[in-house]
């Protein structure tokens, strides 16, 4: 995320797999889909950045699966690129 929110214009989104980013100056036009597992002890860090980033107009998608600490599905990742590749 630091990275995507330090040069905007070479991201269009990042797929976040944690918590605990520093997202106070993150730009409008770097979108961010969240992934994280439904027992993973950083969700509720996970959730927090979501609603803040919601909260602020940054374009952001948040999706819990099944499980703990774990790698998400291929078919999920699918779904964060997709949700990427169609915003604006």
């Amino acid at each position: 995320l630091k990275l995507a929110y330090r040069y905007p214009f070479q991201f269009k989104g990042v797929i976040a797999m944690g918590g605990d980013s520093e997202h106070a100056q993150a730009p409008r036009s770097v979108g961010v889909y969240y992934l994280v597992a439904e027992d993973d002890y950083k969700n509720i860090d996970v959730k927090r950045e979501y609603n803040s980033l919601k909260a602020n107009h940054i374009p952001t998608q948040l999706m819990i699966y099944k499980g703990e600490r774990d790698w998400p599905s291929r078919e999920q990742i699918d779904d964060a690129l997709k949700w990427i590749s169609q915003k604006k």
